[in-house]
């Protein structure tokens, strides 16, 4: 299963700028990125991979930016701004994504991976 995602690029940012391609070979999430619930079975079924809203964020955002996902899911846009320095609001309607997104969010913040 493939998705198409939709950015708005930064001017001179495609190509050989920031991240040097117009196409990222980028496996599926998995492991210990995958977020799980307690029985094993995979949280939430389209959650995306980290590295890919990492590039996605660097090409088309910058350090301060305020990113708004009214769709947060588990929250890896919100732990991908956070990464990269970027202010983020994550909505989530669904209460088992967004608890799962605010642990992520608190786990990130106790390892001091942020970077801004």
């Amino acid at each position: 299963m493939r998705s198409i995602i939709l950015i708005g690029l930064l001017q001179g940012s495609w190509g050989g700028g920031k991240v040097g391609a117009n196409v990222w070979n980028i496996p599926i999430c998995s492991g210990k990125e995958r977020v799980r619930e307690s029985n094993g079975q995979r949280l939430h079924s389209t959650q995306k991979p980290l590295k890919l809203l990492q590039n996605i964020m660097k090409v088309s955002t910058r350090p301060g930016d305020l990113l708004l996902d009214p769709m947060a899911g588990t929250g890896t846009s919100c732990v991908a701004a956070a990464m990269l320095g970027r202010h983020f609001l994550g909505i989530e309607r669904e209460k088992r994504y967004a608890e799962a997104a605010l642990k992520r969010i608190d786990a990130l913040k106790n390892s001091k991976v942020l970077y801004g």
